[in-house]
């Protein structure tokens, strides 16, 4: 039957009560979000039988699967519904089905690192207020019966479609796989089935914008999804690019279901009409338009084929991909690679605070086939450890409060942008020496930054620098922007939502945002980095040569470096009151060198500093001397280093008052084997 056929039945047929026959414009007015009140403040439609919403608590990995499974197609002794084919016919403006997979581009990552950026921080914008979300995929292979209902009920007649439909031969391979994503403790889909009628209030329209419109923004603040053109990557991860969608949301009679599917495909031509190739499969309405199947129709539909349900009043969205692009030889090796993809660009949501104070701020798993695949948490991996401390440190400071990673050598640096003056946000930084366990993988985010956005969290990018200059060295950092430039970087995102390019904005204020933030950025991972004495290779090695000494700080000498701003280290101390207050003052260091020593444990450099302050103004400069380790930059005590101070012939310890233009040599003694760190603190002079 065909879908103009379908109508017409349906014109033809008595009109029953909650029926997809009910005039569309009642059922727009009759929709009610649950935050919509009558005057008293009562909740005057959802009825005094309707129970209040809860999201029970899963454990991890959504707990134990295998009691939750819903009941399949052969416990259901009623018929299952039949849904309607509806293709789209080409209208004014309308962008075909290829053009609308290509239209996010080349993304830097693959589709499958895609697909989960994309669809985890559309589940994490439409968390309930107080509820910890949920998100988990299930890799697995359909059941013959599963498929027999899909052949049946949903894609009904293909035999009878045009054969470029891209679901046409999926259905007949032995065996087919699905990939279902599933998201708890959210709203759901929920908001107007309709995407023309107007709106009188600012209600969600999260169904309307996933599953019709194209291009269409959350409406979120601080949000990282968009349900818009990010959504295509569920259908490009899908060989025949069709995917089912099963929601329980909120609507005007309570918590209801709701159950669609839809295909992108190449455009084609039916009794001389064209079509775009965007097709839906639901059940029609009597304006020739289509829509999901509902309510009890659509919770069996979703039971029969879904592998895992919802309990209680529990809302949320489970998605169907089938027949999954994940060319990995078996299931195993597939859910490896879903493991790290979800690790990669999920890490923030593990990591513990904010929201959620000790608890993860997102429920995370992965089931292949009937096993839960459990794994360590990213957050203590190698790979994963550094960029969790430089993450908690940097929420600290933008949270206004002290930096917690300090003692394990993160700083955390303010990103300006002078002309026009604006606080763009916070990099944070660390430098560590590797583990002798480290893989190869576990240095996949050496000399890099995650750039991430404010309060999503989502890792935009990988964004890589110049490494250490010493190869037993290694670093990485975290980058977001502030509450108040946020905007302008989600708007600078391309549709894949995977860099920040300053080109595509029309504002030329946010242009210089982007761009000076990201040169900000290079120039401060250039401070940090300098300057560092790397170590000699192993504890208690026989003493090296002052000429090889000499060779492997070679790198420093005789460059002009800036020393790092210890952010929260130059604390004020009681001689401040006598007249010592801080100012802007820069420490450079313009040359380091060995000096020889008798002892074979311990080595010595002298490092020459030239002070430049504003006129007039002296300094005290204080040095502040750091072992960098496997875990942390640990500040040295005075049994482990020992340094003073030369200038014209005369010592000093620990700290001397220079002038604007002038020099002095800090000696320094230190064991052999450690990388030393160098930094200053000031305290100005008046």
């Amino acid at each position: 039957m065909t879908f103009e056929e379908a109508v017409a039945d349906l014109t033809n047929s008595p009109h029953e009560a909650g029926s997809h026959v009910d005039d569309a414009a009642g059922r727009q007015e009759a929709y009610q979000s649950p935050d919509d009140s009558d005057p008293d403040g009562g909740d005057s439609k959802r009825g005094d039988d309707v129970p209040p919403l809860s999201s029970p608590t899963l454990s991890s990995s959504r707990g134990n699967l295998q009691e939750q499974l819903p009941a399949r197609s052969s416990d259901f002794e009623e018929e299952l519904p039949v849904l309607t084919w509806y293709p789209k016919p080409t209208g004014l403006g309308d962008m075909d089905g290829e053009g609308l997979q290509r239209i996010l581009g080349m993304p830097a990552q693959d589709n499958l690192s895609v697909l989960v950026r994309e669809t985890v921080q559309n589940s994490w914008d439409a968390r309930q207020s107080g509820e910890k979300p949920e998100f988990w995929m299930h890799l697995r292979t359909l059941p013959s019966s599963s498929r027999e209902i899909l052949r049946k009920s949903v894609f009904s007649d293909l035999d009878a479609l045009p054969k470029v439909l891209p679901i046409s031969g999926a259905l007949e391979k032995q065996p087919i796989e699905v990939l279902e994503i599933n998201d708890r403790g959210t709203s759901g889909l929920d908001g107007p089935i309709r995407n023309d009628l107007a709106l009188e209030t600012t209600e969600p329209e999260r169904f309307a914008n996933l599953i019709f419109n194209v291009g269409a923004t959350a409406g979120v603040p601080l949000s990282g999804g968009t349900y818009g053109f990010g959504k295509v990557a569920t259908y490009r991860m899908s060989r025949c690019r069709t995917v089912i969608f099963w929601t329980r949301c909120w609507a005007e009679s309570g918590a209801d279901y709701r159950f669609i599917a839809v295909s992108l495909g190449p455009r084609f031509v039916i009794n001389g009409k064209r079509h775009t190739g965007h097709h839906w499969w639901g059940m029609p309405a009597v304006d020739l338009r289509i829509e999901p199947v509902v309510g009890a129709d659509a919770e069996k539909l979703g039971r029969s084929i879904f592998a895992t349900g919802f309990r209680d009043d529990e809302l949320g969205t489970s998605i169907m991909i089938l027949d999954p692009a994940l060319d990995e030889s078996n299931s195993e090796t597939k859910g490896d690679r879903i493991v790290d993809a979800i690790k990669t660009n999920l890490w923030p949501k593990y990591l513990s605070g904010g929201t959620f104070d000790s608890l993860p701020p997102m429920e995370i798993g992965l089931r292949v086939e009937d096993k839960n695949i459990d794994w360590q948490s990213p957050n203590d991996e190698l790979k994963f450890k550094h960029m969790a401390n430089c993450l908690e440190s940097l929420r600290a400071v933008q949270d206004g409060r002290p930096n917690p990673g300090i003692q394990q050598g993160v700083i955390v640096e303010e990103v300006w942008c002078w002309r026009p003056k604006k606080l763009l946000g916070h990099l944070a930084l660390v430098q560590y020496m590797p583990s002798p366990t480290e893989s190869d993988t576990d240095r996949d985010f050496d000399s890099t930054i995650a750039l991430m956005r404010n309060e999503a969290e989502l890792v935009v990018k990988y964004e890589k620098h110049m490494p250490s200059p010493h190869p037993d060295l290694k670093w990485c950092g975290v980058f977001k922007p502030n509450v108040e430039t946020d905007t302008a970087f989600a708007a600078a995102e391309p549709p894949a939502h995977d860099d920040w390019l300053p080109e595509s904005l029309e504002n030329s204020i946010w242009q210089t945002w982007i761009r000076t933030a990201a040169k900000r950025r290079i120039e401060l991972v250039q401070r940090f980095l300098q300057p560092l004495i790397p170590p000699v290779e192993g504890d208690g090695a026989e003493k090296k040569p002052t000429g090889v000494l000499a060779e492997s700080l070679g790198w420093l000498a005789p460059q002009r470096l800036v020393a790092n701003k210890l952010v929260g280290e130059a604390s004020t101390r009681g001689s401040v009151s006598s007249g010592r207050r801080r100012r802007s003052v820069e420490v450079q260091i313009t040359r380091i060198e060995p000096i020889e020593l008798t002892a074979s444990k311990r080595r010595a450099v002298r490092v020459s500093t030239k002070v430049e302050a504003p006129n007039g103004v002296s300094a005290w400069v204080i040095p502040v001397l750091r072992a960098i380790t496997e875990d942390s930059s640990e500040e040295l005590n005075a049994n482990e280093v020992a340094f003073s101070w030369e200038r014209e012939g005369t010592a000093a310890a620990g700290e001397i008052c220079l002038a604007d233009g002038q020099e002095a040599s800090l000696i320094i003694e230190f064991p052999s084997h450690l990388a030393l760190k160098i930094d200053f603190k000031t305290e100005v002079e008046t």
